[in-house]
């Protein structure tokens, strides 16, 4: 066989180098400013090549603890706490560096609008930064209600810090970051939902009555009380509620009504 078909020729050599060199994206000199992006948000290849991740939160101690975990896990972009966004904006808001900003409001509720607010001002503040969002809610609401907000994406605190920045490079690339815990709630809350279907289309309004007093453990004259009923007609009901859920007493039929519709335990106690 030839030679010169074994190996590779000087000039294929070169382009080889190149390739490599481009690829490199954590190298400073790969990296373009902020300015010279344009309107749009880092591409998915582009999302390894963050020199600044800006970590904003008004908590000291877990501000501090949090950048120094990050940075050994981040050894090719610099960590920065800030304490408020304000406190971001005057010090990195108008860099060149490309960052992505990490913003932990903690146990703050995605629920409460002044909390909402102030996610939606840091979206219109960052402009082309992304923005992920920190947060002590496991729930999938939280994550939902953070992209309403403009968010880039939301990472709960079951997340352990060598997989934070691969979920940052998810979200800002495109994906959607969702943690086995939040999967889980998600999938229960889907259950529930639909099991509480079932019962409902199973019972009627009466039967559904006392299913509720029933699964609390309430006694048949305390049912018949509560609901203006005889209590011979409670055990009416309470048998048949029996043969539906084919349950041979109270407490089983309790525990299955719990099973199925998700109802507290103490729900409708007085």
């Amino acid at each position: 066989m030839n030679s010169d078909m074994q190996r590779p020729s000087s000039s294929n050599k070169n382009v080889m180098r190149a390739s490599v060199t481009d690829i490199k994206l954590n190298q400073p000199s790969q990296i373009k400013p902020a300015a010279q992006l344009g309107t749009k948000k880092p591409k998915p290849a582009d999302v390894a090549a963050f020199e600044v991740f800006a970590v904003i939160d008004d908590r000291s101690l877990e501000r501090e603890c949090f950048v120094a975990c990050l940075q050994q896990q981040c050894e090719s972009a610099r960590v920065i706490g800030f304490g408020s966004i304000s406190d971001w904006r005057a010090s990195s808001g108008n860099s060149d560096e490309r960052q992505v900003i990490l913003h932990n409001i903690g146990s703050k509720s995605l629920a409460d609008e002044e909390v909402r607010a102030e996610l939606r001002g840091l979206v219109a503040q960052a402009q082309l930064v992304p923005v992920v969002i920190l947060g002590a809610s496991e729930e999938v609401d939280a994550m939902i209600t953070a992209l309403e907000c403009g968010a880039d994406g939301y990472i709960p605190p079951c997340v352990h810090f060598p997989d934070i920045i691969e979920a940052t490079r998810m979200t800002v690339a495109g994906a959607s970051f969702l943690s086995r815990a939040s999967l889980m709630a998600l999938r229960n809350s889907m259950a529930q939902t639909e099991s509480s279907s079932v019962v409902m289309e199973m019972f009627t309004d009466r039967q559904l009555s006392v299913a509720q007093a029933l699964r609390r453990g309430a006694a048949n004259k305390t049912i018949a009380y509560e609901l203006d009923l005889r209590e011979s007609t409670v055990k009416v009901h309470i048998r048949h509620i029996f043969h539906k859920l084919k349950a041979t007493n109270r407490t089983e039929a309790a525990y299955l009504l719990n099973q199925m519709t998700g109802w507290p335990a103490d729900a409708h106690r007085n």
